[in-house]
């Protein structure tokens, strides 16, 4: 291969990952998604110095928090470090499906073309502003690009990748048991699994470093043990997302129908499966993204001296399409501004180091108005709100007694008086209500209000 091949090869990997972030950019102000939110609010505590699952309750791995933790501790403490931290790892899978690509053969046009698909597809999974999936995806997609026969360091690091990918997200565990199964596994099993035991065991143990790998078991582990609110968690997609579900099915599954009899087919169908399942219990496209990943490079080997025409145009041309069907429907141009009002309200009527709470779900608020929430349960929902959850909550509230209680019933499938029991006694006792900011109640605490020359009756924004 000449050096001119090389370097202009380089230059366009450079380019992609450039056109990945520029895109993600775009997205900057684009209203926040609920989870993000809680990845906001826990990032910023740990930056902070407080303690994942001790401090703030929550039931998902720890590597999205403390990977976004370290970031906004190294760099600024907003929303734009936040979604820069997916961001990169989608240009990556980019990047990475690019030079898989060209070694699978596919040629220069082929290969920039299709990885550029790839992560417009991320984007219209909404993958861009999902730390957990996002990095999960670039590890699946680090899995299949170091994967080869006989082979003993790659095997031990592709299961250190896949214990790593469990501490984004524990159900990563199945695709990494299924992987011994399939053919990608050359290399000697033992090592594997020793790769596998080391990457759990490096964010197990510090976890234990950190003293809070108990608080991790009873959160993470058994907290749905029992919990009989569970079945409030589950719900099939949204209509308006199977239109984008159908088309990403397609363009992963057709490499396969045309090489159905190839021996290697079956077990990549399961390992994709596999990384599906355990999200097949509540739809949302973005927990989908990495099986799609896993599936697509997957078909990328499948492919291998088999490239043509018609595999980069036709998924070229039905991205025309859903680039302009759906980009009016996912409001991309929509910003972050139906915040404002909230944010200088919040901050007109409190300190820094003032406590509120903000329920049931909208966790993003106290990261955007950089407040402590008063409980280490900053939220509560109907899959969250077991007896003890409730009892141990209200009292913290009756204990610290934030100075403003926000109530967004609009933003949860239940409202916080049915989650909460006893919250209505609570707020007329201790609260009046301050202002309402479109579907958003504002109660401020008795005492703070009469400490306050502020006009009465209450504040309407719309």
């Amino acid at each position: 291969m000449g050096q001119r091949l090389i370097l202009t090869q380089v230059f366009f990997g450079l380019l992609l990952f450039s056109l990945g972030l520029l895109l993600c950019l775009l997205f900057l102000n684009l209203d926040p998604f609920s989870d993000e939110g809680s990845v906001f609010t826990i990032s910023r505590g740990i930056a902070d110095g407080k303690v994942l699952y001790r401090d703030f309750f929550n039931e998902k791995a720890p590597l999205q928090y403390i990977l976004t933790a370290v970031a906004i501790y190294l760099t600024s403490d907003c929303m734009v470090v936040v979604r820069a931290v997916p961001a990169i790892s989608l240009a990556l899978v980019c990047v990475l499906s690019y030079a898989l690509m060209l070694r699978a053969k596919a040629g220069l046009f082929a290969s920039g073309s299709t990885a550029l698909l790839l992560l417009l597809m991320g984007i219209f999974l909404k993958a861009f502003n999902n730390t957990a999936e996002t990095s999960l995806a670039l590890l699946f997609t680090l899995v299949i690009f170091i994967h080869g026969p006989n082979d003993k360091p790659k095997a031990f690091v592709t299961g250190l990748l896949m214990g790593l990918a469990a501490g984004f997200k524990l159900t990563a565990l199945v695709p990494a048991g299924v992987l011994l199964l399939t053919p990608l596994i050359r290399g000697p099993i033992f090592a594997y699994l020793a790769g596998l035991f080391t990457g759990s065991l490096v964010w197990i143990i510090g976890l234990l470093l950190w003293g809070n790998l108990i608080d991790f078991y009873h959160a993470g582990i058994i907290f749905h043990v029992g919990n009989h609110n569970l079945n409030s968690y589950i719900r099939p997609p949204y209509y308006q997302d199977y239109g984008v579900l159908g088309l990403c099915l397609l363009f992963a599954i057709r490499p396969i129908w045309v090489f159905q009899k190839k021996p290697l087919v079956k077990e990549l169908l399961l390992l994709a499966l596999a990384a599906a399942l355990p999200t097949l219990t509540r739809i949302d496209l973005f927990r989908l993204w990495p099986a799609f990943i896993m599936l697509f490079m997957s078909n990328v080997i499948l492919l291998q001296d088999r490239w043509k025409p018609l595999v980069v145009t036709l998924p070229l041309t039905f991205l025309m399409l859903l680039v302009m069907l759906l980009m009016p429907y996912y409001k991309m141009t929509a910003s972050m501004t139906s915040y404002a009002s909230l944010i200088q309200a919040v901050r007109r009527h409190t300190q820094p180091d003032d406590l509120i709470w903000v329920g049931p779900y909208d966790p993003v608020i106290y990261g955007l108005t950089q407040r402590t929430p008063a409980s280490r349960y900053y939220f509560i929902l109907p899959w969250t709100a077991k007896p003890e959850v409730v009892s141990e909550l209200l009292a913290d509230l009756k204990t610290k007694q934030p100075v403003l209680m926000i109530v967004a019933n609009h933003k949860s499938p239940l409202p916080l008086n049915r989650l909460l029991p006893g919250i209505d006694e609570f707020l007329a006792d201790r609260y009046l209500l301050r202002m309402r900011i479109k579907g958003t109640l504002i109660y401020i605490s008795k005492k703070r209000n009469s400490d306050l020359m502020s006009i009465q009756g209450v504040e309407q924004f719309q």
